[in-house]
């Protein structure tokens, strides 16, 4: 029976990297694309044999993705956005035998609340910075500063809403901002700094009582700064105050199979716990790139085949999300001098020689709209 992939996700490098770690190992992909047709690029990936485009409609999602596996084929299900996760693991139950898709055996909403993730990494022996859930009208109800608050639930928001506050004036205005986008309620949280501070991810997948950590990221720079994704940062093996079995015994609790990516800030040398995503890590294509495949591994667990270890030589490999990255010198948070220093050492995880199209369709993009732009001015 052959391997197939649906992936279901955003118009975004999350997937790309996903798509291009099962295309190379020979899995046809069907992309089901949440983002309304038009300037889109994950689907000019040569690895892509079939996209439909859906947008957020729940319904349509789940009758495609049953449609697609009436096909002859053994079809295993990449959701990659929070959205698209916890709809497949409300909806586990309802597909055919030859679909093997990640679950939490229909109760990732419980862990998906930042409370009850932090509540399970702590009874696992993890540590945690101070919080509370936080009514946007309960300004008073917190005094510890600096402060970072964040959407409850991740799909309730974007990343771009986390902010930092430094006093009680800064929290009643960001409070505000969040109400006028609709919230009722956040997570805030004591802003951690210190020594040494940085992020870092552990990505991994489970399968059964199984679970599988490819390695660690260890955060250089994110866009935005501080409050944003990985665009710059390096692999390793181990870190300190990382310890796998406590990771692996909260997984395990959870009861969640699929692919993973934990993270954690590091600071004044020790590990907090920050939050657990349930799919795929953005930058997991960066472990592709190193030897260890996570995608293609949770494919191998799920089959009861041998799975693929980084390779040792590439311990400490740096790469970059270049196409972010880049923002971060062009908003001059680095020198360009340092942004190429860097660029050219590391490994590029976006811009791909071998699957080049949806790159330049993404720059040829960003261009247009940049020249848009100056020239409003």
């Amino acid at each position: 029976m052959e391997d197939k992939a649906i992936v279901i996700s955003e118009d975004h490098y999350n997937a790309l990297g996903v798509i291009r770690s099962l295309g190379e190992k020979k899995i046809p992909v069907n992309l089901i694309l949440t983002t309304k047709p038009g300037h889109t690029y994950t689907n000019k990936s040569k690895y892509v044999t079939e996209v439909i485009f859906t947008d957020h409609d729940q319904k349509k999602i789940i009758e495609e993705v049953k449609k697609l596996c009436k096909n002859q084929g053994r079809y295993f299900i990449f959701p990659l956005s929070d959205f698209s996760a916890m709809l497949i693991d409300q909806n586990y139950t309802l597909f055919d035998k030859n679909v093997v898709c990640p679950n939490m055996k229909g109760n990732m909403m419980i862990y998906q609340n930042k409370v009850n993730s932090k509540n399970l990494a702590i009874k696992c022996g993890m540590k945690s910075a101070k919080s509370m859930i936080l009514k946007v009208s309960d300004y008073a109800k917190w005094s510890e500063f600096p402060a970072i608050i964040k959407p409850l639930i991740s799909q309730e928001g974007v990343k771009s809403d986390i902010t930092i506050v430094d006093n009680s004036q800064e929290l009643v205005e960001a409070l505000d901002k969040f109400r006028t986008r609709n919230y009722t309620r956040v997570l805030i949280e004591q802003y951690l700094a210190g020594k040494d501070e940085h992020m870092v991810e552990v990505l991994g997948c489970s399968f059964g009582e199984n679970v599988f950590i490819a390695g660690i990221i260890k955060k250089i720079r994110e866009y935005p700064m501080k409050r944003g994704s990985t665009s710059y940062a390096q692999i390793v093996q181990e870190h300190k105050d990382i310890e796998y079995e406590t990771i692996k015994q909260f997984i395990k609790l959870s009861q969640y199979e699929g692919l993973f990516d934990m993270e954690f800030k590091y600071v004044d040398g020790r590990c907090y716990f920050i939050e657990c995503n349930f799919r795929n890590g953005a930058p997991s294509y960066a472990f592709t790139l190193s030897g260890c495949n996570l995608p293609y591994n949770w494919v191998l667990g799920k089959k009861n085949k041998e799975l693929i270890n980084m390779g040792q030589e590439n311990n400490g490999l740096y790469f970059m999300c270049e196409q972010t990255d880049f923002l971060n010198a062009l908003k001059r948070e680095i020198s360009l001098k340092k942004w190429l220093k860097d660029f050219c050492h590391c490994k590029k995880i976006f811009l791909v020689t071998n699957d080049s199209y949806p790159s330049f369709v993404y720059y040829m993009q960003f261009i247009k709209t940049m020249l848009k732009r100056l020239f409003r001015r």
